[in-house]
């Protein structure tokens, strides 16, 4: 069963998470899910950024597989 967020927990990961944390990061804090950390963020009305390089375009951290022919 899932460990549920208090209203002071939740508090805080809406600072951290605007204050730039990831999901994870904040969920590593609280010792919950991503998930929960993201359903109680919603909850709350706060805007979820897109993950890392899944919003459609790669990130700069991402180089391309394909072998590079002189």
């Amino acid at each position: 069963n899932a460990r549920k967020m208090d209203h002071a927990e939740v508090e805080e990961a809406i600072r951290q998470y605007k204050t730039g944390a990831s999901l994870a990061a904040v969920a590593g804090v609280f010792q919950v899910d991503r998930e929960t950390v993201r359903r109680e963020l919603s909850r709350a009305g706060v805007t979820i950024r897109p993950r890392r390089g899944l919003a459609g375009t790669p990130g700069p951290w991402r180089r391309s597989v394909r072998p590079q022919h002189p």
